[in-house]
């Protein structure tokens, strides 16, 4: 939004306030609250609730976003010249309404084109949008798809391994509550590639099981004590090279019936402790491959790794059904990307602050993970995105920005 136009809608949310603040505190007093905007003009609570929420604010392009439409402030003034409101001040309210009604109407788009312009300079705006935005998105996709669950909470853990040049990784993801809509509804849970052993001395990439034992087929990473003790028939599909997707059985489980989910492994000889020619950053990536109503993605890793720098989060569209592996700059790296609000939360060491409210079992699986692990939870610095409602099938990939080896003596 230019400048010109942001100067535009102040002079407007301007006017509107002070065309219609006059009038509430004639009905209900200084302060008054919706309820009695109701109980004494008769219009209906939301509208209510709205304009006292749009007059409590103080910055002018958050008043203009919060304000009812037109036709509800029409309905308000309308009930106001009802009960003997000052018909000077209604008539004055009732042409800065018809104002705000000609701009809604010349904006492309409308109203939400307006509240979206208005949002890049409000923050409050932008929350609100985009909560609602997202919040619609659920609902849209669960019917589309025909399966939601309640929450997916994923916990990625790094340590340098023994061999000095690679990390060592544990790698979790619980699913919490899934619930198929519809009884056919097609549905992959997890994507996995197990990785084979690629040398005979060990090093190269390749997955064990929580128990550090082999992983021969994807069931053998499910950890049962956090899934459900009855879980509905899955099956295993080969999607690419060495990939395989878990998938619902076509007939199970019935709809309004849920199962939670969680798998776990270890990864070694992929990430890297340092620096290489061409490697700048590690990335880990992850895709909500359904809706869901609470995401949490923790990374925990060890002090003595990537030199004390936290990572960072980035998310964008696919591009060719596959994550971005290199970290591009400038508007390169901006392609593709979506501006949506993920702020990473320092957990600070250990597992003190990691319980999520909306996934009790969590906090439970994070501590046996550490205890399979044998590794001290207490050197491990930890890193948050919570999101409520994420957009489903959007890429979030955590970047680890490399040091440098050290040079030997």
């Amino acid at each position: 939004m230019a400048t010109g136009s942001t100067d535009k809608l102040g002079a407007l949310a301007r006017t509107l306030r002070g065309a219609l603040a006059p009038i509430v505190e004639d009905v209900a007093g200084p302060g008054g609250t919706p309820a009695l905007l109701v109980r004494r003009l008769g219009i209906d609570r939301s509208l209510a609730g709205r304009l006292s929420r749009a007059l409590r604010t103080d910055d002018d392009l958050e008043f203009l976003h919060f304000l009812p439409a037109p036709t509800g402030l029409r309905i308000l003034l309308d009930a106001a010249a009802e009960c003997d409101g000052n018909a000077e001040r209604i008539k004055t309210a009732q042409s800065a309404v018809d104002r705000f009604h000609a701009l809604i109407d010349e904006t492309p788009g409308g109203r939400a084109t307006l509240d979206a312009a208005i949002s890049a300079h409000s923050t409050r705006a932008r929350e609100r949008n985009e909560k609602s935005s997202k919040q619609a998105i659920y609902k849209a996709m669960s019917y589309l798809l025909g399966i939601q669950c309640d929450g997916e909470a994923s916990c990625f853990i790094m340590q340098p391994a023994d061999d000095g040049e690679t990390v060592e990784c544990l790698d979790l993801n619980h699913k919490v509550a899934i619930r198929r809509l519809r009884p056919t509804a097609p549905t992959g849970l997890f994507g996995h590639r197990l990785e084979a052993n690629s040398g005979d001395d060990g090093r190269g990439p390749h997955v064990t099981t929580i128990d550090r034992e082999a992983a021969n087929e994807p069931g053998d990473l499910i950890i049962r004590k956090f899934s459900s003790e009855t879980l509905p028939n899955l099956e295993e599909y080969e999607t690419g090279p060495d990939t395989t997707t878990i998938a619902l059985a076509e007939d199970e489980p019935l709809p309004d019936t849920d199962f939670t989910v969680t798998l776990g492994w270890f990864l070694r000889g992929v990430f890297q402790q340092f620096r290489s020619p061409g490697r700048v950053d590690d990335c880990r990536a992850y895709m909500a491959s359904f809706p869901c109503r609470t995401l949490v993605r923790d990374v925990f890793i060890r002090d003595d790794l990537h030199a004390g720098r936290a990572p960072e989060v980035t998310q964008y569209m696919p591009r060719q059904m596959r994550p971005e592996l290199v970290r591009h700059q400038g508007k390169r790296g901006r392609l593709d990307t979506v501006d949506i609000a993920a702020p990473i939360e320092h957990l600070g060491y250990g597992l003190g602050n990691t319980r999520v409210q909306e996934i009790p079992s969590y906090g439970p699986l994070l501590e046996f993970a550490f205890e399979k692990s044998g590794w001290a939870a207490s050197r491990f610095r930890g890193y948050r995105v919570k999101i409520t409602y994420p957009v489903p099938f959007l890429y979030m990939s955590w970047w680890f920005a490399l040091p440098d080896k050290p040079k030997g003596p």
